[in-house]
């Protein structure tokens, strides 16, 4: 997971994409087979909401690094401020809507709150993706 103490970057995705390569190279180095790694953009951590944002818009960069994607966006605060919802629990819309465009930019999975919620939206996105029926 990309994660950095400050939101503090000269030039925010050259720099996520060296940190994430530098994640999987001490990854591999330590003899982590290859198939067993992920990656996740950290959303939420160490990024303004601006940040945060670009990563979502954006997650096919992380994608072309050639590993899965995990995505992790559910009730962040972030969403809040997209929606102007301060309740964590009513920040279902933009959840769904961050988690159904990121399958489109090649995201595998998703964590998620509301499960139950999110399934029939990812399935639809999975098929408009992938041409299947989930």
């Amino acid at each position: 997971m990309h994660r950095r103490p400050t939101p503090s970057y000269q030039d925010f995705w050259p720099e996520i994409l060296a940190d994430l390569r530098g994640s999987i190279r001490l990854a591999l180095d330590a003899g982590l087979p290859a198939e067993q790694l992920w990656t996740d953009p950290g959303f939420g951590f160490g990024k303004t909401p601006a940040q945060n944002i670009m990563l979502v818009r954006n997650l096919e960069l992380i994608a072309a690094l050639g590993f899965p994607v995990l995505l992790g966006t559910s009730r962040k605060s972030t969403l809040g401020l997209m929606m102007g919802e301060a309740d964590p629990l009513k920040r279902l819309p933009a959840g769904i809507a961050t988690a159904v465009w990121g399958v489109a930019q090649g995201c595998s999975m998703v964590r998620t709150h509301d499960v139950a919620e999110l399934r029939p939206f990812l399935a639809a996105a999975d098929a408009l993706r992938h041409g299947t029926n989930g």
